[in-house]
């Protein structure tokens, strides 16, 4: 008897590892596409972007760290404030035509029935971290 609860708990603490692995691999997958799609963005948009911010930026690469990092950190709050009032608008996040094929591709699937099937492959408690994540993110 106790041989079975021992694999019955290896086989659980596998189960945790591969859910573990499966949701870290995803969310590399995420950062990099971010990263990646954030490039590009400023490639096309930078210099509007900076030309917006330039009371902020103005003269800051010649600042020392502590004050180039003060005037990123306003910056941040503004871009901030203006993503926060565009989604407050009603606008909708998708995932881009691009990145959807992505992750498709690589196998993990951007959208409800993935979070679902994560759901259920995830124990009680890393489900209650990840909604709380999920509220918090939809309160910003």
């Amino acid at each position: 008897m106790p041989v079975a609860l021992y694999s019955s708990a290896n086989a659980d603490n596998q189960n945790r590892r591969d859910t573990y692995n499966y949701i870290f691999s995803h969310e590399e997958v995420q950062r990099i596409r971010i990263r990646n799609r954030l490039y590009d963005f400023m490639q096309q948009y930078g210099a509007e972007l900076a030309a917006t911010l330039a009371p902020e930026l103005m003269g800051v690469k010649n600042q020392p760290a502590m004050i180039k990092s003060r005037a990123f950190d306003r910056s941040m709050a503004y871009l901030r404030e203006a993503l926060s009032v565009w989604l407050a608008a009603g606008n909708d996040v998708n995932y881009s035509a691009q990145d959807n094929d992505i992750l498709t591709a690589i196998g993990y699937r951007p959208d409800t029935p993935s979070r679902d099937d994560n759901r259920e492959k995830s124990p009680p408690a890393q489900n209650m971290i990840y909604a709380r994540r999920r509220a918090e993110m939809a309160a910003q």
